[in-house]
């Protein structure tokens, strides 16, 4: 047991709390007990002692302080074991700070009181610890975290926000560890470390993208290559590479076979895929359906056509094609549908539709008679009979429509019949052949009258036109080489024309008797040689008059007169007089056909005695030469 003394520092400390809290009735109380002023009881009364703890310091458990318990005793010594009464009591809540806790004892006898104090203090930091945050990667930077400084729990202060070395908000954290250490600290200066560990860690394996390929056919009978296309993407390694058996580039062979993809990231994640590839054969034959052209109809049931139809399957390769009707069938005309099909050794069949068009489009044959030449048979041309005749592939026989018509009469010359045939199908054939209407034939004989003949001598040409269709009737053209002997002379009764004519020239002359057509007879013509030889003349020498002259000259004054043997003057002509062999003048003769000329003569006219003069003509292209001789008479009349 403590008694009273033993807690005199107690006592002092009560007071000191007291005064603290403004009690001045307990500073003096306390300082009279710690005096020994004050005593229990009365000298040689009943002790009561009161036993209390030394000053406690207890930590704070909450804002409100801490509870703390204690024991206080007191004893009588006479009545034994007392009940202290403790304010605050045994187990009350302290408050922060230091609380003075008083403690009363009392017994019949008397009592006792006793004091010691309560020191609630807050020495424990924040609860923090260390918070290990576990992050997948997401990318080849680590991941990027919402970081928030986190709040730690005080006993006193209750929840405290840390303050971090980084920034709040999104935080990228590394692939690997990171420690944030954060120091949170309360309002009595506590501190504690707040450890957020963030391990970035990549687990994750690849992503593996699958496409699948619409189905393809079988490029074969091998099968097909990549049924399907696959690539890896990893968060952090970015594109991996996908390794997979059997390679997706190698031939899948018709049935099923098993792949298995993987894709492995730098960090040993794995992921894989595994799917089984069915190879079908589920394609038909791929048929080839020909364009048949539209064939013409040979026959009235239509045509035989023959066509090729194909069929190719990718696995099986040529496969057989049935078709009906079946090809080179006899297709009736029109339109008529083929159909076709093909099945493949997998029993996938294809089937094709197509037209086979038969028409009529060709026009009866026609079968016309050759160009021919008819004679006419009168003026206006003769008639002319023909038998054309046509034959339709599907109709058979059909009758020909021509113009002119046949028997219809022709004119003389050419005409074109045009024959035009329609099968029952408005399908026409025209064709065209030409009859020739020639006049009668006629034959021309001409004659002359004299040949040959002179020149100036006058001749009747006559040109005898004959036919055997009758007596021709017209006129005849004479020529001489291409000049006209006249105008065109009428055939006469006998069919003869005659033209007389004095005016060709010496030499050869080709005359022609042109018979002009004149329906229905033909032209014809005829021809001769005329030959024309030059004429003779009469040359008439005049007495001559010698005179002498002076001189023993004598002066001679010749003439004498050019004729055609007919008598007709010949102008124009020389003539040349000679004595002898002198020659004494030349002269031309007038239109009455007469010349004169003189000259002088050296001599006598006894020089002259017995000699005429001679005239001489000396001829030209039309006529002959000629010479006459003339007496010289004197001017008395007396030949010399």
């Amino acid at each position: 047991m403590t008694s009273f003394r033993r807690n005199a520092a107690a006592q002092a400390r009560t007071v000191e709390n007291r005064f603290r809290g403004g009690s001045l009735a307990a500073l003096c109380v306390g300082m009279l007990l710690f005096a020994g002023v004050l005593t229990a009881t009365p000298a040689g009364a009943s002790n009561v002692f009161i036993s209390t703890p030394d000053d406690m310091t207890v930590e704070a458990t909450g804002p409100a302080g801490a509870v703390a318990t204690y024991v206080v005793t007191a004893t009588d010594s006479v009545d034994g074991p007392l009940t202290p009464v403790c304010t605050p009591p045994s187990g009350s809540t302290f408050p922060l700070g230091t609380t003075l806790v008083t403690c009363d004892a009392s017994s019949a006898q008397g009592g006792s009181s006793g004091a010691f104090r309560v020191t609630v203090i807050d020495t424990t930091p924040p609860q923090s610890g260390l918070v290990r945050l576990r992050l997948e990667a997401t990318g080849p930077d680590g991941v990027t975290w919402n970081f928030q400084p986190r709040s730690a729990n005080d006993r006193v202060d209750g929840s405290i926000v840390s303050v971090c070395p980084i920034p709040s908000g999104p935080t990228t954290f590394p692939i690997g560890t990171t420690d944030v250490v954060c120091t949170v600290t309360d309002a009595h200066g506590n501190s504690a470390p707040v450890v957020d560990s963030f391990e970035v860690r990549d687990t994750t394996p690849p992503h593996l993208a699958i496409v699948i390929i619409a189905p393809q056919p079988p490029a074969g009978p091998d099968g097909i290559t990549s049924p399907f296309e696959i690539s890896a993407t990893d968060l952090v390694d970015g594109p991996v590479p996908v390794i997979c058996s059997p390679p997706l580039t190698s031939m899948f062979p018709l049935g099923d076979t098993t792949v298995m993809c993987t894709a492995t990231d730098a960090a040993d994640n794995t992921s894989s895929y595994s799917t089984v590839v069915t190879v079908e054969d589920l394609l038909p034959p791929v048929l080839s359906a020909p364009d048949v052209p539209p064939s013409e109809a040979d026959r009235p049931d239509g045509a035989h056509v023959a066509f090729v139809v194909t069929a190719a399957d990718l696995v099986d390769g040529n496969v057989g094609v049935a078709c009906s009707p079946v090809s080179g069938s006899s297709f009736p005309i029109g339109t008529t549908t083929v159909s076709c099909s093909a099945t493949d050794a997998h029993g996938n069949e294809a089937t094709t539709t197509f037209p086979v068009t038969v028409a009529d489009t060709s026009g009866p044959a026609l079968a016309l008679p050759a160009n021919f030449t008819q004679t006419a048979t009168g003026p206006s041309g003769a008639a002319v009979s023909y038998n054309p005749t046509a034959v339709d592939m599907v109709d058979g026989p059909v009758v020909p429509v021509c113009s002119p018509l046949s028997g219809s009469t022709f004119p003389i010359g050419t005409t074109t019949v045009t024959c035009t045939a329609t099968d029952t199908r408005h399908n026409q054939s025209t064709g065209a052949f030409t009859i020739t209407v020639q006049s009668a034939v006629t034959s021309t004989v001409v004659s002359s009258s004299t040949s040959p003949s002179t020149f100036g001598q006058g001749v009747t040409f006559t040109a005898t036109v004959t036919s055997a269709a009758g007596t021709p009737v017209g006129a005849v053209q004479f020529r001489d080489g291409g000049t006209p002997i006249g105008s065109p002379v009428t055939l006469g009764a006998a069919g003869r024309a005659s033209v007389t004519t004095s005016s060709l020239t010496v030499g050869s002359h080709a005359i022609t008797a042109d018979y002009a057509a004149n329906p229905p007879f033909a032209g014809s013509s005829a021809g001769l040689t005329q030959v024309v030889s030059r004429a003779g003349v009469v040359l008439v020498a005049q007495p001559a008059v010698a005179r002498l002259v002076p001189g023993l000259k004598v002066n001679l004054t010749l003439s004498a007169r050019l004729t055609t043997t007919g008598g007709v003057p010949l102008g124009g002509r020389s003539i040349a007089f000679r004595v002898g062999n002198a020659a004494v003048c030349t002269a031309s003769t007038d239109a009455a056909g007469n010349a004169s000329c003189g000259g002088l003569l050296p001599g006598t006219l006894a020089a002259l005695v017995g000699l005429g003069y001679t005239a001489t003509f000396g001829g030209d292209v039309s006529y002959n030469a000629m010479s006459a001789q003339g007496a010289l008479v004197t001017v008395l009349g007396v030949p010399l």
